[in-house]
C-alpha cells in the first residue's frame, strides 16, 4: 500500500482518481481549494481544503510524506485563458513550481504524476498525434501546461525528480457504481451534447449571438491551408523573382513522410530521360520528432555521377573559392541579391548570397572567410538610390559606389 496525495481532488479527473486509489487499497489524501462533492467527502484518509500551493498545504504535504502526488490542480479553460493568462500562468506555473521545489528538498524520492494536456500539441500537423510530435500550443492554457511539462523534464535531469506527464485529449464517462462523474454545468463537449440530449434537444457548437448583422461568427483565425498556401506562394515568387523557371507539377511526391509543405527537384534535358539531377523538400518537424530541437529545415539529395555528368556536358571548370560575396540587409535588398546572384552565376561567375539575416558586421567576416575577391554590399540606402558598394577583400581601402544597372557588367570585367 502507498501514500498517495491527489492535488485538484474535488475535480472530475481528481475525484475519479481518489476511487481508483481507494478501490485498490491505497492510502489516499486529497487536497483542493474548493469544497469537495459529498459523494467523494467519505473517499479520501483525509482532505485539506486549501490551495495546494499555500503554506499551510505545503507544510501538511509535506508532514504525509507521500509515495506519490498525483497533480491534478490547475486552472483548465481555453478560452478564459486567452482573455486572462496571468492567472493561467499563476495557478498553473507558479503554483507547481512551488510543489516541485518541495519534492526536491523534503520529499526527494517522491514521484509524480502530472495532469497535463492534448493542448500542448496545438493544431496537429497530422493524425493520430504522436508522443514525440512537435508542441506548438495555441492558448495560454496550452502553453501554461506544456511550461509544466517542460520544468518536469529540467527538474528529473537536475535532481532526479521522478515523473510521468499525462496529456490527455477529451476525458469523458464516469464512475461505473455511479460514484462519480461529470457536474451539471460541465464545459466538455460530451457532456454538453448529452445535457442538449436530457433537456430541450438544442446542442449550439459556435452559438447564433454574435455582435454581427446575422448573429453568426465572424471568423477570428487562419486556416492552416491557407497558411501552407501562404508559405507555397512567396517559394514561387522568390524564384520568379531570381528567374528561375519552374514547373508546378501536383502530382510530385516524394517517399518520405516527414515532408511538409513544399517538395521540389531540380531536372535538365541535357541527360535524356533521367532528368532529375536532385530533389528534396522541407522537413520541420523531422529533427523534433526523432528527440532533437525544434530545428526547421530543409534539403535534397543529389545524384553525383548525373551531376558530374552534367558538369562535363556544360564545359565546367570547377573553382574553389567565389569570385562574389553578396552581403545584403533589408527586403529589398535581399530580392535583388537574389536576382543579382542568379545574373551572375549564368556568366560563369561563382556566388555566395548571404542568406538568413545576420549583422553586416558577421556578414563581412564572411565573406572575408569565404576567399571571395569582391563583397557587393546592398542595404535600404543604397536600394533607395539605386547603387551597390563594392569593395576589394584582397586590396586594401579600395571601395567604390556603382550604379545598380552597371553592376553585373562590372564585375564580371573586374573578375575576367
Amino acid at each position: 500500500m502507498s501514500v498517495v496525495i491527489v492535488t485538484g481532488s474535488a475535480g472530475y479527473i481528481g475525484g475519479q482518481t481518489m476511487l481508483a486509489l481507494k478501490d485498490a487499497g491505497h492510502e489516499v489524501y486529497g487536497i483542493d481549494r474548493r469544497e469537495p462533492p459529498k459523494h467523494l467527502r467519505g473517499v479520501p484518509n483525509g482532505f485539506l481544503y486549501q490551495d495546494f500551493a499555500s503554506d499551510v498545504a505545503l507544510s501538511w504535504i509535506i508532514q504525509k510524506q507521500p509515495n506519490a502526488i498525483i497533480h491534478c490542480a490547475g486552472t483548465s479553460l481555453v478560452g478564459p485563458s486567452v482573455k486572462n493568462p496571468s492567472e493561467y500562468y499563476n495557478n498553473n506555473v507558479a503554483k507547481t513550481l512551488k510543489l516541485l521545489d518541495i519534492v526536491k528538498q523534503s520529499m526527494p524520492r517522491c514521484r509524480l504524476v502530472f495532469s497535463s494536456s492534448a493542448a500542448t500539441y496545438g493544431e496537429p500537423i497530422m493524425n493520430p498525434i504522436h508522443e514525440v510530435d512537435p508542441k506548438e500550443p495555441v492558448s495560454p492554457y496550452g502553453e501554461s501546461k506544456l511550461m509544466i511539462d517542460m520544468m518536469l523534464e529540467s527538474y528529473h535531469r537536475a535532481y532526479g525528480t521522478d515523473y510521468v506527464s499525462f496529456r490527455y485529449f477529451n476525458a469523458c464517462g464516469a464512475d461505473p457504481q455511479g460514484r462519480h462523474g461529470q457536474e451539471p454545468g460541465a464545459t466538455h463537449l460530451i457532456a454538453k451534447f448529452l445535457e442538449a440530449a436530457r433537456d430541450d434537444g438544442q446542442f449550439r457548437i459556435y452559438g447564433d449571438d454574435y455582435p454581427t448583422t446575422d448573429g453568426t461568427c465572424i471568423r477570428d483565425y487562419v486556416d492552416v491551408r491557407q497558411l501552407a498556401k501562404a508559405h507555397f506562394d512567396s517559394v514561387c515568387g522568390y524564384l520568379k523573382e531570381a528567374g528561375i523557371p519552374f514547373k508546378l507539377n501536383h502530382r510530385l511526391v516524394r517517399g518520405l513522410d516527414y515532408y511538409n509543405r513544399t517538395v521540389y527537384e531540380w531536372v535538365t534535358n541535357r541527360l535524356g530521360a533521367q532528368g532529375t539531377i536532385a530533389g528534396g523538400g522541407r522537413y520541420d518537424y523531422l529533427i523534433e520528432r526523432l528527440g532533437g530541437d525544434k530545428t526547421p529545415a530543409c534539403g535534397f539529395g543529389i545524384g553525383m555521377e548525373r551531376i558530374i555528368l552534367l558538369l562535363e556536358d556544360m564545359g565546367v571548370v570547377l573553382q574553389n573559392e567565389p569570385n562574389i560575396y553578396l552581403v545584403n540587409l533589408g527586403d529589398a535588398a535581399e530580392k535583388y541579391a537574389l536576382k543579382l546572384s542568379e545574373t551572375l552565376r549564368t556568366q560563369g561567375l561563382k556566388v555566395v548570397l548571404n542568406s538568413g539575416g545576420s549583422s553586416f558586421k558577421s556578414q563581412m567576416k564572411r565573406a572575408d572567410k569565404s576567399g571571395a575577391a569582391f563583397a557587393v554590399i546592398l542595404g535600404d540606402d543604397e536600394m533607395k538610390e539605386g547603387v551597390a558598394q563594392v569593395k576589394s577583400l584582397r586590396v586594401e581601402n579600395v571601395q567604390s559606389k556603382m550604379p545598380l544597372d552597371e553592376l553585373a557588367l562590372f564585375l564580371l570585367k573586374q573578375t575576367s
